[in-house]
């Protein structure tokens, strides 16, 4: 999470033995004993990542036994990605599990989509037990948005979020996954 984010948290969530920290992951060797979170939020990071193998290995590390793994990442196969590939004519899109680097300019900070499956394939090769998965921001059509009340809109999202992480619909999808152990 952001700077911002943290500083709000700390304000409005006041817990005994609870601490939030941002770190960069490669420095937490140094920072932090192996096993000494519970939790771990990593939403909107993954794909600044170029290797996430090599970061899911220090959340291993970093987690103790039984801990969790709040992971949010961009879906490169989500419906609207699979419709304009299929319409230049690439019918295999949504076999290819390489991760994509979309970003706009070449010296921009990276910004990369993952397939589903090579992300939960990860973190199983990495003792993580798969709890929950889903499909967010499914409903981002502003047409929709624009004569559907947003009261509805929250409702579909909210419902629609777990059936829908089955097809991998939505351009983000989240994590919940537990280390073994």
């Amino acid at each position: 999470p952001s700077s911002k984010l943290l500083k709000e948290a700390r304000k409005r969530l006041v817990y005994e033995n609870v601490d939030f920290v941002q770190a960069c992951l490669d420095k937490t060797d140094k920072k932090f004993r192996k096993g000494s979170f519970d939790v771990v939020v990593m939403v909107r990071v993954l794909h600044h990542i170029e290797n996430p193998r090599q970061t899911f290995s220090v959340v291993e590390r970093l987690l103790s036994r039984g801990g969790y793994l709040i992971l949010e990442f961009p879906n490169k196969v989500h419906w609207k990605a699979i419709w304009a590939n299929f319409a230049k004519g690439d019918f295999t899109y949504p076999l290819d599990i390489f991760t994509s680097d979309r970003r706009k300019r070449k010296k921009a900070l990276p910004f990369y989509n993952f397939h589903p499956d090579e992300v939960k394939q990860e973190l199983k090769d990495h003792d993580f037990r798969l709890i929950q998965t889903r499909s967010v921001s499914n409903i981002r059509s502003p047409l929709v948005k624009k004569y559907i009340p947003l009261s509805v809109l929250v409702f579909f999202e909210r419902n629609l979020q777990k059936i829908l992480a089955s097809i991998s619909f939505g351009p983000s999808i989240f994590i919940l996954a537990q280390k073994k152990g």
